[in-house]
């Protein structure tokens, strides 16, 4: 991904993929990759967060009201399972760019029917239970 600061100190998507190397030309673009690390999930979590908000924007085009449900479904080989600090992780990266509810999936991949049903069973964070 092509990421560049504006004079605001915020940091937007340029571009991704073939075209990302393309716009690493510009001196004021930087290319990176927020989940290459090998024992990381998110290495950089705010161009992962930038990166999400792009993605989200190219999917939901110019209705910027809408706040989407996401499913974060790392694709790479994990050692082990997620511990409860890495889906908290993952969970946070969702809702801060932009998602109204969230879902955290390691398995095989979901049918789009299928993240839909599921995420819409998650709990909002508005809706905590409450202790006894």
């Amino acid at each position: 991904m092509a990421t560049r600061r504006g004079d605001d100190g915020i940091l937007s998507v340029t571009a991704v993929g073939s075209v990302a190397r393309q716009a690493a030309r510009d001196p004021d673009v930087s290319i990176a990759n927020p989940f290459a690390h090998e024992r990381l999930v998110i290495h950089e979590f705010e161009l992962a967060e930038a990166l999400l908000r792009y993605a989200m924007a190219a999917a939901i085009g110019k209705a910027r009201m809408v706040r989407p449900y996401v499913v974060v479904h790392p694709l790479r080989q994990l050692s082990s399972e997620l511990s409860d600090i890495e889906r908290g992780a993952l969970l946070e990266f969702a809702y801060a760019a932009g998602a109204r509810r969230a879902l955290v999936h390691v398995g095989a991949q979901l049918s789009p029917e299928e993240a839909n049903r599921r995420v819409r069973a998650q709990k909002s964070p508005r809706q905590k239970t409450r202790r006894k």
